[in-house]
């Protein structure tokens, strides 16, 4: 028998247990028959799913000092695990990559997001050299286009920016059996609003926050949010803001922690701001909630309306208006059989169109086609 090839994942930003990284490519991976190493952020090492996870040292510094450092330690640990194929999924990795292709590695990039559309909102470039640097970036993902083995890109509008003799697009639909109930009891559902994801204002943590605050003053309704809070700074505002008293921080979740809390929560909200990068993007938090049979509020973008009014998974609204935010969720929740019915066409139609299944078998296919079978 012909020994295992040993794939390694490359994150400097990504934290280890990311639902794209960890919990997908790499989990369906390994039970295609790789040997998986994931080289990330985290606290300490794990294996997870039979995949070892290995953690990038901390480091200190500016936020320039910090990405060179980890970029360093990434080429070192990239090198002594002496893998068959390595596949990055951050932008600064790109020197990385260039490197291991010098070495004669299959490389991949797994390209999340626009970059470029992205780099016109990072409150750290400064304006004015915001649309220099994208551009620039543009510049350099034609220059790479050429040397790396292939592109994994999350959605159509990001794969066009790639060669498309040697770019697939795996989107982020949900692992169907991750977000079910680990029995067929149901269960009740509580006048509860959730959000479970990065937790920033351009995904809309002011608008649900200040929802919260348009609610009758007898309202039951409260809201839970999970996920890191970024800046940290946002937290201390946040819990002080109107809406707060109705709110709770939970902070970082695993993944079994979200499948419970979103078992239990009778709304899902999904209201980011209409930036760029968003309006044309996969909702991977939208597929999340329906796959647990949650109803939705999602912001009220044309290209999701596939996914929601089509569907009719829930309800949408301008992300930027807290009191549409408000009587949206008061409507779902104020109506358990309507609120049962978006659920359940939510759930059908993750678990026959929207769901991981697929996407798997397009990433497994691309690395056979590189390794052999």
């Amino acid at each position: 028998m012909a020994p295992r090839k040993h794939i390694v994942h490359l994150s400097s930003v990504h934290r280890a247990q990311d639902t794209r990284i960890l919990h997908r490519e790499c989990r369906s991976l390994v039970e295609a028959g790789y040997d998986v190493t994931l080289i990330a952020n985290d606290d300490h090492d794990f294996e997870l799913h039979g995949v070892q996870v290995r953690v990038l040292p901390k480091v200190g510094g500016g936020r320039i000092l910090r990405m060179l450092k980890q970029v360093r330690n990434l080429w070192r640990m990239a090198g002594e695990a002496h893998a068959d194929l390595y596949h990055f999924h951050d932008p600064e990795l790109i020197p990385v990559g260039l490197l291991l292709r010098l070495r004669r590695k299959p490389v991949i990039y797994d390209v999340h997001e626009s970059v470029s559309k992205q780099i016109l909102h990072k409150y750290w470039i400064p304006g004015p050299l915001r649309p220099v640097v994208a551009g620039s970036y543009r510049l350099l993902e034609r220059a790479i286009a050429p040397l790396l083995t292939a592109f994994v890109a999350a959605t159509p509008g990001v794969a066009s920016y790639f060669p498309a003799r040697k770019t697939i697009v795996v989107q982020n639909y949900p692992v169907l059996s991750e977000l079910m109930p680990a029995d067929a009891t149901p269960r009740e559902r509580e006048l509860l609003a959730v959000y479970v994801g990065g937790v920033t204002e351009v995904r809309g943590v002011r608008e649900m926050v200040a929802a919260m605050a348009y609610l009758p003053a007898d309202s039951p309704i409260t809201l839970k949010i999970g996920g890191p809070v970024s800046p940290q700074s946002l937290l201390t505002e946040l819990e002080s803001a109107p809406g707060s008293e109705r709110t709770e921080f939970l902070g970082v979740l695993d993944r079994p922690a979200v499948a419970d809390l979103l078992q239990r929560a009778g709304v899902g909200l999904v209201a980011l701001h209409p930036e760029p990068n968003y309006l044309d993007s996969y909702p991977v938090k939208l597929f999340e909630y329906m796959a647990a049979g949650l109803p939705v509020v999602a912001s009220n973008f044309p290209f999701w309306e596939q996914f929601v009014t089509d569907v009719g998974s829930g309800i949408m609204v301008d992300p930027l208006d807290p009191q549409a935010i408000a009587d949206a969720i008061t409507l779902i929740l104020s109506d358990p059989e309507r609120a049962r019915e978006m659920g359940e066409v939510g759930f059908a139609a993750v678990r026959d169109r929207f769901n991981w299944d697929s996407e798997a078998r397009k990433l497994i296919a691309l690395y056979r086609s590189i390794l052999g079978a």
